[in-house]
């Protein structure tokens, strides 16, 4: 089940995102993160379970625009 991300378990000024953060700040599914995450879009660091993806890069992909990839 996914989990839901509400501003009060964000941390306001944390340098990094959880998997379900940066889900809900690009408003997208969870495994679209995780593929980003495979394909080598973010860094990142994993403790335990946890990814740990740097909030600056999480902000600059979100306001770098969008790039058509290709049809496959």
């Amino acid at each position: 089940m996914p989990t839901t991300v509400t501003t009060s378990t964000c941390v306001p000024d944390s340098p990094v995102f959880t998997v379900p953060e940066t889900s809900a700040y690009l408003k997208c599914p969870e495994t679209t993160i995780l593929l980003h995450l495979r394909r080598g879009t973010f860094s990142y660091k994993r403790i335990g379970k946890r990814y740990l993806i740097p909030r600056k890069e999480v902000e600059h992909f979100a306001t770098s625009g969008f790039q058509r990839q290709g049809a496959r």
